[in-house]
């Protein structure tokens, strides 16, 4: 099965990509996400993670199956590349959000009862796989579908930050916006977001509660510019980013911090370093510079060419030899 990972990549910045993963704390699917960003996980090979590829003592997951989407039909198959089926070390608080995620499972399966099915799925030869002891599930148990776990993580993503969205327009003038749901206290001054870009600023002094999850805005002085609905209150909205830059990112805080590139690509399951070279070249070029700084200043020297030197005719010999 041919690369598919060689997109445009955009990824978080770290700090970006801790505030999704504090914001998805409480989600069911935490741990989930956490492995895709913090280890490069791909979105197929998460959801098909079952307790027989946790190594709990050697803090070790082996990534085998992978839950895919193939011509509108879900499948159950091998990882992307013969380089794919891979073990994965992960960290300690990787292997706690794990473990805390199959405890959660295990007591929504004795709610569930008999009736909890991991469900069944073709393999890429057509024939039908019992799905046991998936980790990532539905609350009846059944697998997860890749593209639900997509649209999950935007769900969360435009929450961090946010406080409310405007569900109809208000005017030049207007003092009292209605919006949806809040997500933190209303009262305080609130960046204004058009498609995530910032267009003001507006200070809000109260809220009154409507009917279902609506409420109206008390603002301290009228809007100065016109607002359509859609539009978001908040601080620090993230950019909206494709699950799959989740995955970037872990791989761009890896060689940003030093990481080996070989590494890396194992990790990633890429069938070769090449792959992973080609993919994150711009990257690259900052390391290779911090790591020819680094070797240039651990080799101790006594003279050192000044940083404009007059050329002579020893020196132009010396530079030919």
């Amino acid at each position: 099965m041919p690369e598919q990972d060689e997109e445009e990549v955009e990824p978080w910045e770290p700090e970006e990509v801790g505030r999704f993963l504090d914001e998805a704390a409480d989600d069911r699917l935490a741990a989930l996400y956490e492995l895709i960003a913090i280890h490069g996980v791909r979105r197929g090979e998460a959801c098909g993670l079952a307790d027989t590829d946790v190594d709990a003592e050697a803090s070790r997951l082996t990534i085998c199956r992978q839950i895919v989407e193939s011509q509108g039909r879900l499948g159950v198959w091998p990882p992307k590349t013969k380089s794919g089926k891979r073990p994965l070390d992960i960290d300690p608080m990787m292997l706690e959000s794990i473990t805390a995620r199959q405890l959660e499972r295990d007591a929504e399966r004795d709610a569930v009862g008999p009736a909890w099915n991991n469900g069944t799925l073709p393999n890429q030869r057509g024939e039908l796989v019992q799905l046991t002891g998936l980790i990532f599930t539905r609350l009846d148990g059944r697998h997860l579908s890749p593209a639900y776990v997509t649209s999950h993580m935007q769900v969360i993503a435009r929450r961090v930050g946010l406080c409310c969205q405007l569900v109809r327009s208000a005017e030049r003038g207007a003092k009292t916006p209605t919006v949806g749901k809040r997500y933190r206290a209303p009262e305080g001054i609130w960046t204004v977001y058009r498609d995530r870009v910032p267009c003001g600023q507006v200070e809000v002094i109260g809220c009154t509660r409507r009917r279902g999850s609506s409420a109206v805005l008390h603002l301290a002085e009228a809007l100065p510019f016109d607002l359509e609905a859609g539009v978001e209150l908040g601080e620090d909205l993230l950019s909206l980013k494709r699950l799959h830059d989740l995955r970037h990112s872990s791989a761009s805080i890896h060689l940003s911090e030093g990481g080996d590139l070989t590494l890396l690509s194992k990790r990633l399951g890429h069938s070769s370093p090449a792959i992973t070279a080609r993919l994150y070249a711009h990257l690259l070029r900052s390391t290779g510079q911090a790591a020819a700084e680094t070797v240039a200043n651990a080799v101790p020297r006594r003279v050192r060419r000044p940083s404009h030197p007059q050329s002579t005719h020893s020196d132009q010999r010396t530079r030919n030899e």
